[in-house]
């Protein structure tokens, strides 16, 4: 398995990351022998989201006593920092940790000027447009080149290769 730095975090995951919504069409017990599978192969990325019915419940379960060998990302649909910090407990309270390793993004923290200067950023870094260029067809390729999330990384190349 290949492992990268996950952007200023500095969190060392795996290349490839399960993403948490499938964990709905299986049971607990089928979720922990998912999540052995997934550490056996060096898999340590797992994104979740507290819209994903039982799957945080389930990851809590699955990953009692491998818990440390797993980075766990969640979202949330809230939209303030109130309704935020709600979210995170009850999603703390689920996957049974005390930290999130990392929050996606709160509201109030991604401005359209934020965005604008990272995007800006990375178009006028060629290094790092390279990588990216490079990230998004290995993740296109991983998904088939079908689905919401591979059309999503299609469009990025797209709009790197133009700029």
């Amino acid at each position: 398995m290949e492992y990268r730095v996950l952007g200023k975090t500095g969190l060392n995951i795996s290349r490839l990351g399960f993403g948490g919504i499938p964990i709905q069409r299986i049971d607990a017990e089928g979720t922990k022998a998912l999540m052995q599978q997934l550490k056996d192969a060096g898999v340590n990325f797992i994104d979740t989201a507290r819209g994903y019915t039982v799957s945080e419940q389930y990851l809590g379960y699955a990953l009692e006593g491998i818990r440390d060998k797993f980075v766990l990302a969640t979202k949330s649909m809230s939209r303030t920092k109130e309704a935020m910090a709600k979210d995170i407990d009850i999603s703390l309270g689920n996957l049974i940790i005390d930290r999130l390793a990392f929050k996606e993004f709160i509201q109030d923290e991604c401005n359209s000027e934020a965005l604008v200067t990272e995007i800006r950023e990375l178009i006028e870094n060629q290094e790092r447009k390279t990588k990216m260029l490079a990230d998004y067809a290995d993740i296109r390729n991983a998904l088939g080149g079908t689905g919401a999330s591979s059309a999503v990384a299609k469009a990025m190349i797209e709009e790197l290769r133009f700029r």
